[in-house]
């Protein structure tokens, strides 16, 4: 059987249907496996999720015909037992064929969103001597136009905030405090706005966005 954290991470990042978000200055409308996550400038996080009855009851044991509080509880259960931090189902509608809220996490950092983590202590963290070592191993462009930046022009963003993002199924929407500056070159993406980029399905890898 799976555990609680495979329940969870599945949760987050798959089995969603349609579902309409509105963010910046674009409107998204989700599709069945894409996820869309919110990180505001306070280090909160919003996540929007639309679960199908059958994923309620194979992931989480939650049956459909439960009434609407027992189900929210059920799941409330789940994140209070694994994450040290405040979680609240904010928004909460029940379906006929699923169940549609959204989820808001007091201290992302918990969920890997870690505010405070700059472009040079990202080199530093995965045992880089700067910013310029980790550019011999991987690529990045400017969100702004889609060109290649050199190591020396990448030294300007030394203190702006790093994000690791990865998106399942059918994509991953990812919104952002503020502008997008630099994206690793390996993200297969489509630009949304300048705060918010989706991620196509299996890619992975870092954002770095404007430190206000």
């Amino acid at each position: 059987m799976k555990t609680i954290y495979i329940y969870i991470y599945i949760f987050i990042v798959m089995g969603l249907f349609s579902l309409t978000l509105t963010g910046c200055s674009s409107t998204v409308t989700l599709e069945e496996g894409q996820s869309y996550t919110i990180i505001e400038d306070d280090g909160k996080v919003s996540i929007s999720v639309y679960l199908s009855e059958k994923e309620l009851e194979e992931f989480y044991g939650v049956n459909i015909d439960d009434d609407k509080n027992k189900i929210k509880e059920d799941i409330s259960y789940l994140f209070d037992q694994f994450f040290e931090t405040n979680v609240k189902i904010t928004t909460f509608e029940k379906r006929k064929d699923g169940i549609e809220f959204t989820l808001l996490v007091d201290d992302g950092t918990s969920f890997g969103y870690n505010l405070h983590r700059t472009f040079e202590n990202f080199a530093e963290e995965n045992d880089y001597q700067d910013i310029e070592e980790l550019t011999d191993s991987k690529s990045f462009i400017n969100y702004k136009n889609g060109k290649q930046l050199n190591s020396t022009k990448l030294l300007k963003y030394k203190d702006d905030i790093v994000l690791y993002i990865y998106a399942d199924e059918k994509g991953s929407y990812f919104q952002t405090p503020s502008k997008i500056l630099l994206i690793d070159e390996s993200l297969i993406y489509k630009k949304i706005s300048n705060k918010t980029i989706f991620i196509e399905e299996g890619s992975s890898g870092i954002v770095v966005f404007k430190k206000d």
